[in-house]
């Protein structure tokens, strides 16, 4: 019964640094992301995510990159990444700052629209939440 316990975990431990190290994200291209993403080069994403890059990828202050397009009004990477399935819309920055949030900041009504009613974005909350930024 112990082996059996002790190979399931080694299969596990393996299979996760495998999986790790296929998804993992160099500097570079996560520079490369968040250029990308605050510029609007759509076609750097798409090569991006197609080299296997997480939209979910953080920028080196800790914003996902929905976020990042939100923020730098670029509007053809947002619907990019709003397209990709993978895309986490309630994934938060450091300082509890989602995508709805941002969007409702900079008074995006399409995005917080396609947001709330596409996405199902939550629009709840503990503390400060899209509705503050409204």
């Amino acid at each position: 019964m112990r082996d059996s316990f002790k190979f399931i975990f080694a299969v596990n431990a393996v299979t996760l640094c495998l999986s790790s190290s296929l998804f993992a994200q160099s500097a570079d291209q996560i520079d490369d992301f968040t250029k990308a993403a605050k510029f609007d080069d759509v076609s750097e994403v798409q090569s991006l995510l197609k080299a296997g890059i997480s939209p979910n990828t953080l920028d080196p202050k800790g914003n996902p990159m929905l976020i990042v397009a939100i923020r730098d009004k670029s509007k053809k990477v947002t619907d990019l990444l709003l397209a990709n399935p993978a895309t986490n819309v309630n994934l938060a920055n450091k300082s509890g700052e989602n995508a709805l949030m941002m969007a409702a900041f900079d008074g995006d009504l399409p995005t917080v629209k396609m947001l709330v009613l596409d996405k199902k974005a939550s629009v709840n909350k503990q503390g400060w939440a899209p509705i503050h930024y409204a």
